[in-house]
């Protein structure tokens, strides 16, 4: 499957997109030595909303950036753990993760107002 270099670019912006999500959590939290509770969801959610503005709807694209963005979600809170520095419990690091990564998808791949209309 080639993509064309509009789709191509789109692609790659939701995918920068989750990892400065991730970024912007481990300097955050370095910065201020907070528990960010709600971040774990960000990359996922961030990578959704940029798929959805480049108007990418492919189910292929969508659940390799909504992966990605799981995946910087997940070396963000190793990273920190090996840091010594404060998370939630493993078990919402990862029940968190896994709503930002379906709300992602569901974002993502839910049909705009003007392809409804039509």
């Amino acid at each position: 499957m080639l993509l064309n270099l509009g789709r191509r670019r789109a692609l790659l912006v939701a995918i920068a997109g989750a990892v400065a999500a991730g970024v912007a959590w481990l300097v955050l939290a370095l910065a201020t030595g907070l528990i960010f509770h709600l971040m774990p969801a960000g990359p996922p959610l961030l990578g959704g909303f940029l798929l959805r503005r480049g108007q990418l709807r492919a189910f292929r694209e969508a659940v390799a950036v909504i992966g990605a963005g799981a995946v910087v979600s997940l070396a963000v809170a190793l990273a920190l753990s090996r840091l010594g520095q404060p998370l939630d419990d493993p078990q919402w690091t990862i029940g968190l993760l896994g709503i930002g990564a379906a709300i992602g998808l569901a974002i993502a791949r839910w049909p705009s107002p003007a392809a409804r209309a039509e």
